[in-house]
């Protein structure tokens, strides 16, 4: 694999053989005709002087169990507990005009850093430290311009996001005001 897309596969086999221990991370690849993710292992493989001489790795390709959420209607994505983007739908494509392949593998706060409304930045924070589920809504200003109701569930992965559009359900409550 080129440089940039084995970097995921490198990370969690460099980790292995540095803590010594069984590392195991999903990531995803994109590629121009979709995102695939994986969970994978990997675990330190020894000489027989029991010193670290590399490590063996293995993946499982867990893409089918994502597929729901490009169908879906929702903008989705998913972050890891270090706030890395591992998941982008086509929905989040069309509402933030940005592709899978700019923003997956990137650092969330670093993608969209003063564009997330300050109130968006604390529940996904009090969701990812507390794992409990969030559901609000939220207006996402300029320039993206719209009213979102937003589900924030965590695991021990991270988070996934679901968002969908309620814009004008919002301003024909306002027009009844």
């Amino acid at each position: 694999f080129p440089g940039d897309v084995a970097e995921s596969t490198t990370e969690i086999k460099r980790a292995a053989i540095e803590t010594e221990e069984r590392v195991e991370r999903e990531f995803t690849f994109v590629k121009p005709w979709g995102q695939r993710r994986y969970r994978a292992a990997a675990e330190p493989l020894y000489d027989a002087g029991a010193n670290v001489e590399g490590a063996m790795f293995a993946a499982v390709d867990l893409s089918e169990r994502y597929k729901f959420l490009d169908r879906t209607t929702d903008a989705v994505y998913t972050v890891d507990s270090g706030w890395e983007i591992t998941f982008w739908n086509e929905r989040m494509t069309e509402r933030t005009g940005m592709d899978p392949e700019t923003v997956v593998g990137e650092n969330f706060w670093e993608v969209f850093g003063e564009s997330i409304p300050e109130g968006m930045a604390e529940r996904y924070r009090e969701a990812m430290e507390s794992g409990e589920a969030v559901e609000f809504e939220q207006y996402v200003p300029e320039p993206y311009d719209y009213w979102a109701e937003i589900r924030v569930f965590a695991d021990d992965d991270g988070l996934s996001v679901y968002s969908r559009d309620v814009t004008e359900r919002k301003e024909r409550e306002q027009r009844l005001e």
